[in-house]
């Protein structure tokens, strides 16, 4: 477009228009800021919205705040602004050094999606005495003159380890009473005494109108003492916080919870301070309740977890319910037949515990599938610990437009299911789901063409799983192909596996960026034949990730002449108007083949007898990749089959 002819178009249009790549392309925002100085003017009032403050040292911090107050005044922006993030160890955290073991802290790009994968911080608590908040308070003043002179302010996210600051808490109730305040560590000082007092400062802010959302992680102390932060917070969702809407409650796997006693209805001791205001029985409205831990069988929620939070908060209005936590039958068996309605609900996140016995697996997937099929206001649907038997295809929400299923080894989804979803799920867009490789073949081509006549698919992951079962000696070998050779029907030396199996898995296990370009195109060409819309962009995890223990099959058998063939790709459409049908492939995650290669030597010398013989390995490898010229170098020489011409 002639730039004349864009500036023709009214402000109110063009600001329009960038408020749709502000959400979907910044980059391209960024392109047309730096076009010359009107776009640059009508642009940065959306880059504007979002503040970032690293709060670390107290000089450091005046500066940082007056270089954005100069900023937005020079560009008018101050009413632009509408959240403002707080990160890093704080201007009062006393170590502020980071051990050279120790990540330092980092913002977090996707404040929407920042829980969607957590992980707990090294910053994650200061355990200072709960005065120390007032000793080093004044150092927090130059954010009150910012927040101040932001009258547009709707969100403030406060990730430091300390707590929140008293001078800034004040600025939120005098100046931006309506602002809603996030605070990702927030932690109780006062409720880790023995016994437990009650400070008037936490309490204020444990009671604050401004409030909107927390992530605790609850625990005991060296001492195996019972925390009381899961009771307390019982009490701010039934009445304390009057406009808590989010939870998220996290438990590392070296804190010992017991997670029956941690949801006991604990009552803080606050008799001293005004907490008639909170009425027992009064049920909370939260909008997100996110329970998270380890995937181990001492971190798993109970049914009495769930019981406790629908005695203290309103099922019905919940619309984001995460369980990142394992959950069994007991767990399972109370969403689907207790007395809780979960008509709101639009976001679910479940993790499951597979036992291995056929009754146990049985009981789960059929409750699993009652619950989805009870739920038909879903648009977002997470399954972490999926199985075959889960036939959930049949039963998912209409209104679905996400859906992950992270599944537990050699499980995945067939054609039937795919067609299934289509039938189902004609809104969905984003889809992560594990698929069979079959070395490119008709069957795996009809899945990906399955894939194509999905509607409104525009964001596509899939998992590549390539089978590659147990065959140490003295098991049963698993038959020829027909196509196997001589060389092919020969055992691998301490296995009993083939050696045209090998071969097979290598070339299963091969996925470069022309195949993953090859996928692309074909779900894109079966969605342009029908008139589908378009994909926007495909990853793909190869296979791997879930295989690097030592103790694993690819580990020993392909030696390291499998560490380049697996990996993660992802391809995107070019977003550009004139531009549509370039693709962008990419590998993410580069391998260090020094690292890869001085890894499996170390293996070798430590347990000899678990690994395949190189020259075998290698045999097998060379007959699929030759050499490309004498000499060539192996890690060089690989590249994935092409898919087959004709689908079944």
């Amino acid at each position: 477009m002639d730039p004349s002819t864009l500036f023709a178009l009214p402000t109110e249009l063009i600001s329009q228009i960038c408020d749709i790549l502000y959400h979907t392309h910044p980059s391209s925002l960024l392109n047309f800021a730096r076009s010359n100085k009107a776009c640059y003017t009508i642009a940065s009032a959306f880059f504007s919205r979002t503040i970032w403050i690293f709060a670390a040292e107290p000089e450091d911090l005046i500066t940082v705040v007056q270089e954005h107050l100069e900023r937005l005044h020079r560009l008018g922006a101050l009413g632009c602004v509408r959240r403002l993030v707080i990160y890093g160890p704080g201007v009062d955290c006393p170590n502020r050094d980071t051990p050279p073991d120790s990540s330092a802290p980092m913002a977090v790009a996707d404040l929407e999606g920042r829980f969607d994968n957590p992980r707990l911080s090294f910053y994650l608590f200061d355990e200072s005495p709960v005065e120390k908040v007032h000793e080093f308070d004044n150092r927090w003043l130059p954010l009150v003159d910012l927040i101040r002179q932001l009258p547009s302010l709707a969100d403030l996210i406060y990730q430091c380890p300390g707590q929140f600051p008293p001078c800034l808490l004040q600025a939120l109730h005098e100046h931006l009473p309506k602002c809603r305040l996030h605070i990702d560590n927030f932690y109780l000082r006062s409720l880790v005494a023995n016994p437990p007092i009650a400070d008037p400062y936490e309490f204020m802010i444990a009671t604050s109108p401004c409030l909107y959302s927390i992530s605790i992680a609850a625990h005991h102390d060296d001492k195996s003492a019972p925390s009381h932060h899961v009771g307390a917070v019982f009490r701010l969702v039934s009445g304390l916080a009057p406009n808590l809407k989010e939870v998220h409650l996290f438990r590392n796997k070296k804190w010992k919870w017991n997670a029956d006693q941690e949801h006991s209805s604990f009552f803080p001791p606050w008799g001293n301070l005004p907490i008639s205001k909170a009425c027992p029985g009064v049920l909370g409205s939260l909008s997100c309740l996110q329970l998270w831990g380890p995937d181990d069988e001492g971190s798993s929620i109970t049914d009495r977890v769930i019981t406790d939070w629908s005695m203290h908060t309103d099922f019905t209005v919940l619309r984001v319910l995460r369980i990142n936590s394992v959950i069994g039958e007991d767990v399972l068996n109370n969403l689907v037949n207790g007395s809780h309605n979960f008509r709101s609900l639009e976001t679910l996140v479940l993790t499951l515990r597979h036992t291995g016995e056929l009754a146990p697996v049985a009981r789960v997937s059929s409750l699993t599938e009652m619950l989805v099929c009870d739920l038909q206001g879903l648009h977002t649907l997470e399954i972490i610990g999926w199985c075959k038997k889960i036939a959930i295809s049949t039963k998912l929400s209409p209104k679905l437009r996400s859906l992950r299923l992270r599944p537990c080894y050699d499980q995945y989804l067939t054609w039937r299911d795919i067609t299934n979803i289509r039938a189902r799920c004609p809104m969905i867009e984003n889809l992560d789901i594990p698929l069979l490789r079959t070395k490119g073949d008709a069957n795996e081509v009809a899945l990906y063409e399955a894939l194509g006549t999905l509607p409104k698919l525009e964001d596509l992951a899939l998992d590549l799983y390539v089978p590659f079962r147990s065959c140490r000696s003295g098991e049963e070998v698993p038959r020829p192909k027909p196509y196997f050779d001589d060389f092919d029907r020969e055992l691998l030396t301490g296995f009993n596996f083939l050696k045209g199996h090998v071969r097979d898995v290598f070339i299963n296990n091969a996925v470069d960026g022309t195949l993953v370009r090859a996928i692309f195109e074909t779900i894109s060409g079966v969605k342009g034949r029908y008139n589908l819309g378009r994909l926007e962009r495909l990853k793909i995890d190869a296979g791997g990730n879930r295989c690097l223990s030592i103790f694993s099959n690819k580990f020993q058998i392909l030696r390291k002449y499998g560490v380049p063939l697996y990996g993660t790709w992802q391809v995107d459409r070019n977003p550009r108007d004139d531009s549509r049908q370039v693709l962008i492939t990419k590998r993410l995650k580069q391998k260090n083949r020094e690292l890869e290669e001085r890894q499996h030597n170390e293996v070798d010398q430590l347990f000899p007898e678990i690994v395949a013989d190189p020259s075998e390995v290698e045999s097998i490898f060379r007959r699929i990749w030759p050499e490309r010229w004498e000499g060539s170098d192996w890690w060089d020489d690989w590249y994935s089959f092409p898919l087959s011409k004709s689908t079944s």
